[in-house]
């Protein structure tokens, strides 16, 4: 009404008369466009012109696989809506068996057009954003097989009927890139990724990138490299007081980490009490820091605040423990082990239960041996190796209380694994599981009668006693979870006599540690890799995390795997935090605990020291089997 009054009261002092006209609609298309359409951020078109350029130097698509009739480039082409009475309805669901095919997919749908080309080993040219520091860039440009070739300005180089991009200007610059992949092409021989599969695409930045297989080692160190999951605005705290891997400006030190805390504590609790207060029923916390860092502060600082302001609720801490370099820093090896002595005692005593994860066997400056998994060819050094190791433990160990049918919230899963005041736990895993095709649990089973199959991811290190333990199995599809015996066939063990696959797990576990007290779950879905999941298995394994007995004679790009893991309360901890201890104690630490401003007191130290022993006890064993639960 207030644009209508304007157009009067104008018309007015400058216009003798003021009429209205018709205008047809397709006339006044820009004016119309929004109130007949609706801007959909997935359907961006491509200037035909810039396409047209694409084709002379790659040659022309059989099909335009993200498309609608209304921007298709192409005759033929795939869509989403049965409307446009496409070629094929829903590309992703097809399998890319063309000669070549054009793709400018979605940008939320990049990671998983990235994963099926690679497993149809499709001859694909495709549009996408030049952006490093999402996660799957390092894989797509790790797959190129040609040189680069930046799309050329042009004022509306992506549009959407008769609007252009409302970022044409930044995408203009060299943040869109044309990616192509051609098998016979001369310059891509030597490129073809070592897992077999010929090549996915050409990237297209406007620097160069260091050309890298998928099963290469990518240059990823921090976790925003390869990290998927979008996360709320505010659920990110960003510090700028300290830089990562940066020797003296890096965040070394506990007493670094705890001023740093105090610096952000007030925006930590707000964003805190943002979540919590939007959640019907709040089960608890998970919490996961490094302890031999300085942000070893930060998760004791985080716990006890948790631990104050929501009393009654669950708080499960992890706590990983990076493998170091071959070369390690005496200074920063001996930081890493004072880090490690003041957060141990607090995170324990703040939570519900502490749970270590490392893939090597020693929490001191020896670090100790390197876990082995017999399918798994990583490198330990690399954390994008050994975090992937552990991020999928993680995933498995955590579904007891994540699973919407779960019979206990994560208070009452803690309270059953820790008692007479053992709450630091210790965690193994075998991944993949070694299941063949179509075989029956119990089968699986079967060959481990006398040991279980897992590796342990936290820093222990012999046989133990085991005092409690929560076991997961994941992968086991349902027609595989009892034994399929003819009538009169004799069973080949008490495991093939059982009726669902709950009671074979259980029966496996008390037949293995009868003195423990077991809890187990088995669950039909198998533990799901990203695209950005280092490819590290090996020729052992298939696409779906199933063991073969020959190699396979092509690699396999691995997308689930069946995991086994293990939450268990051990005596191996009794060794492994009176080690540290023993190594602590004949340091001279005054000379180190005195190098920031912010200094640690010599006495609280030990007070730490000792608070670490004291814990260590509860784990120690008579002669025997006999556990020593007067505590």
């Amino acid at each position: 009404m207030s644009i209508t009054e304007d157009i009067l009261t104008i018309a007015e002092e400058h216009l003798l008369s003021l009429s209205a006209l018709h205008v047809r609609g397709v006339d006044n298309s820009r004016a119309d466009f929004l109130s007949r359409h609706t801007l959909h951020q997935g359907e961006w078109v491509l200037n035909h012109q810039i396409f047209k350029m694409i084709t002379m130097k790659w040659g022309t698509p059989e099909i335009d696989l993200f498309a609608t009739r209304q921007n298709r480039q192409l005759k033929r082409f795939a869509s989403m809506f049965r409307a446009d009475n496409p070629d094929i309805l829903d590309a992703l669901q097809t399998p890319w068996t063309f000669q070549k095919a054009y793709a400018f997919p979605p940008l939320i749908l990049l990671p998983t057009v990235i994963r099926k080309i690679r497993e149809d080993r499709a001859n694909i040219i495709l549009i996408a954003p030049f952006w490093p520091k999402r996660p799957w860039f390092s894989l797509l440009r790790a797959m190129s097989i040609s040189d680069p070739w930046i799309l050329p300005e042009d004022q509306d180089l992506l549009s959407q009927g008769p609007f252009n991009h409302p970022h044409e200007k930044g995408l203009r610059s060299g943040n869109v890139s044309v990616h192509s992949e051609d098998p016979d092409h001369p310059q891509g021989e030597d490129r073809i990724p070592r897992d077999g599969h010929k090549g996915l695409c050409q990237a297209l930045p406007s620097g160069g990138i260091t050309e890298k297989s998928s099963t290469a080692p990518i240059s990823s160190w921090v976790w925003s490299d390869i990290f998927q999951t979008r996360l709320h605005p505010k659920s990110l705290c960003i510090v700028n007081s300290y830089s990562h891997e940066g020797g003296m400006d890096g965040l070394e030190s506990f007493s670094q980490g705890e001023a740093m805390f105090k610096t952000q504590l007030e925006e930590v609790e707000d964003r805190l009490h943002f979540f919590t207060e939007e959640c019907d029923y709040l089960q608890g916390f998970q919490l996961l820091c490094d302890i031999q860092g300085g942000f070893s502060a930060v998760g004791v600082r985080m716990a006890e605040l948790l631990h104050d302001e929501y009393p009654g609720r669950g708080i499960l801490s992890f706590g990983t423990c990076p493998a170091p370099p071959e070369e390690m820093d005496p200074c920063k090896a001996v930081y890493q082990l004072l880090n490690c002595i003041l957060a141990l005692g607090p995170l324990s005593s703040h939570s519900s239960f502490f749970c270590p994860l490392s893939v090597m066997s020693s929490l001191g400056r020896r670090s100790g041996s390197l876990t082995a998994f017999p399918h798994l060819l990583y490198n330990a050094s690399l954390h994008y190796h050994s975090s992937a190791v552990l991020a999928v433990a993680l995933n498995t160990l955590t579904v007891p209380y994540r699973m919407a049918f779960s019979d206990f919230s994560m208070l009452h899963f803690a309270e059953m694994m820790t008692f007479s005041g053992r709450k630091m736990l210790s965690a193994s895993c075998s991944m993949p599981f070694p299941l063949r095709s179509s075989m029956s649990l119990p089968d699986a089973l079967l060959p481990h009668l006398g040991a279980a199959p897992w590796c342990s991811i936290s820093p222990c290190t012999g046989d133990a006693t085991i005092f409690s333990q929560s076991v997961v199995f994941r992968g086991i599809p349902e027609p595989w979870h009892t034994s399929d015996l003819h009538a009169r066939t004799r069973p080949p063990s008490s495991l093939h006599t059982c009726e669902t696959e709950a009671e074979v797990l259980q029966r496996y576990l008390s037949t293995l540690y009868p003195y423990t007290v077991n809890t187990s779950h088995v669950l039909g879905a198998p533990c799901t890799l990203g695209p950005s999941f280092p490819q590290f298995f090996s020729s052992y394994v298939t696409k779906d995390g199933f063991t073969t007995v020959e190699p396979q004679t092509e690699a396999a790009v691995v997308g689930r795997i069946p995991t086994l893991g293990a939450l268990q309360t051990s005596s191996a901890l009794h060794q492994t935090l009176c080690s540290l201890c023993d190594e602590a104690s004949k340091m001279d630490v005054r000379r180190w605990l005195n190098v920031s401003s912010a200094a640690v007191e010599h006495d609280d130290f030990r007070e730490a020291v000792d608070e670490v022993r004291s814990l260590a006890h509860h784990y120690c064993t008579r002669e025997g089997n006999e556990t020593d639960d007067s505590d």
